[in-house]
C-alpha cells in the first residue's frame, strides 16, 4: 500500500508516525512513577528535608514505614511521603 505513495509522501508520513508515537510515549512516562521505592536513612531524609536524626526517631517511633534489608533500614518511600502528607495537613 505505501509502494503507491511518493517517497516525499512517504518520508512526511514516517516524520508524523515518529512525532505521534514520541508524544504518546513522552504522555506514559509521565504518568510512570519512576522514584525509587526504598531509600537510605540518609537519602530519604535528604529527600524530605529532615535531618538524618529527626527521620530516624519518626522510624524509631513507626510513624515512617521502613523495613529491615541485609542489615540496612530502608526507608518506604511512598508511604513515608502519604505520612509526611498527612502529617503536614494535619499540623
Amino acid at each position: 500500500m505505501l509502494d503507491h505513495l511518493s517517497e516525499t509522501a512517504r518520508d512526511e508520513l514516517e516524520a508524523f508516525i515518529d512525532a505521534r508515537v514520541s508524544v504518546s510515549v513522552a504522555e506514559i512516562m509521565a504518568k510512570v512513577d519512576t522514584s525509587p521505592r526504598w531509600a537510605t536513612i540518609p537519602n530519604a531524609a535528604r529527600h524530605f528535608g529532615l535531618s538524618e536524626r529527626a527521620l530516624r526517631k519518626r522510624v524509631d517511633r513507626g510513624q515512617i514505614p521502613s523495613a529491615l534489608m541485609e542489615g540496612r533500614r530502608l526507608v518506604d518511600m511512598a508511604g513515608a511521603a502519604r505520612t509526611m502528607k498527612t502529617r503536614s495537613a494535619v499540623g
